[in-house]
């Protein structure tokens, strides 16, 4: 439908990036130097890596995705200014996700890495996480990833943080690793830290 220099998209429903998706909106142009988009996504069952691989706005406020393998379903409402091309600029960007995922498994992520070697735990560096639901925000150019809980390796786990596009990270991981699941040079350092305490 056309009204007013809108354009509206109701009840679109295509199959791609691995699943299917269902979408309602509105493109209006009555800036042409500023277009306007507001969309309401409706997912199901679509790639991780897909989704990286064609939206740019995954890849710079979840550049993670990249090594996630599994798939999410869900609803996203985003709205925003797009630029000569009918790409979103990223800064305008606002909306919210609530989203739910297969099991995942994340391979080869630098941090994960690190903190394997740190606990000596070399199974963090090749994940996989239980089916979990999570929430995101997205406001003037940052995204908010809601605590949420999961669990993997039998761990129960909490990750909540920000991205921004200025290339700021702040990231909360909150774990409960049992004593025995750590290596012996891990238990040295906990033992020193007790005796300390």
């Amino acid at each position: 439908r056309i009204k007013d220099q809108k354009l509206f998209l109701d009840d679109i429903s295509t199959y791609s990036l691995g699943g299917s998706l269902h979408m309602n909106g509105s493109y209006a142009t009555a800036d042409p130097a500023n277009p306007q988009m507001d969309f309401n996504l409706g997912l199901k069952n679509i790639s991780v890596q897909e989704t990286f691989r064609h939206f740019a706005i995954v890849e710079k406020f979840a550049p993670i995705t990249e090594k996630v393998i599994g798939d999410f379903s869900g609803n996203i409402k985003l709205a925003g200014l797009l630029d000569g091309q009918m790409k979103p600029r990223l800064e305008t960007m606002n909306g919210t996700g609530d989203l739910s995922t297969s099991v995942l498994r994340l391979t080869n992520v630098n941090t994960l890495n690190q903190l394997a070697g740190i606990l000596k735990m070399d199974q963090l560096k090749d994940l996989e996480i239980a089916a979990t639901k999570f929430n995101v925000q997205f406001l003037d150019g940052v995204m908010d990833l809601k605590p949420f809980d999961f669990k993997a390796l039998g761990i129960n786990m909490n990750l909540g943080g920000q991205t921004s596009l200025d290339q700021r990270i702040g990231y909360l991981l909150n774990m409960k690793i049992p004593r025995s699941m750590m290596g012996g040079a891990a238990n040295n350092v906990l033992d020193d830290l007790v005796a300390r305490a």
